[in-house]
């Protein structure tokens, strides 16, 4: 499931800098608001995010009320696809999550993680035999978009990218 959040697989440049300090580090109390909001968020959305691969739940509000297009058309499509094939996923993930960049003009945010599925794996739902996945890392960084839509929708993510040359 992991997969289902990017919309390719990408490639840092050969000289990437290393991640801005967390905006939590910040003096500037307006963002350490907005970054504890954004991450409140994203575990919020995380949690329903994995809970919805449980049972390939597709239809999840609980879910998709963290989600605006084009993000949300493919978490959606990638649940429909494991539903379809009879599919669901078992286990816990684990996440560590942090505001990498946070621009408060544009209301805009970058979330990094390790979103590591070692123990949530994909089985079959009528014989619960393991559904075969392409080897690889099973612990990967995550780049999440966010952007602050105001009012009550307040902080949505947009995008997803995993790095899978990345792992952490």
């Amino acid at each position: 499931m992991a997969a289902a959040c990017s919309d390719t697989p990408a490639k840092p440049p050969a000289s990437t800098p290393p991640p801005a300090p967390s905006a939590a580090a910040s003096t500037d109390p307006a963002a350490a608001v907005a970054t504890a909001e954004i991450l409140d968020r994203f575990r919020s959305f995380r949690q329903a995010y994995d809970a919805a691969g449980l049972t390939a739940d597709y239809k999840s509000t609980a879910l998709t009320q963290y989600l605006v297009d084009p993000l949300k058309q493919n978490v959606v499509r990638f649940l429909l696809e494991t539903h379809v094939h009879g599919a669901a996923y078992k286990g816990e993930t684990q996440s560590t999550p942090e505001v990498t960049t946070l621009d408060l003009k544009a209301k805009t945010a970058t979330v990094t993680e390790c979103y590591d599925t070692t123990k949530y794996l994909l089985f079959y739902t009528k014989s619960n035999s393991p559904v075969p996945v392409p080897s690889g890392s099973r612990r990967n960084v995550y780049e999440t978009q966010a952007k602050d839509f105001g009012g009550k929708k307040g902080w949505l993510f947009t995008k997803s990218q995993i790095f899978k040359d990345r792992s952490c």
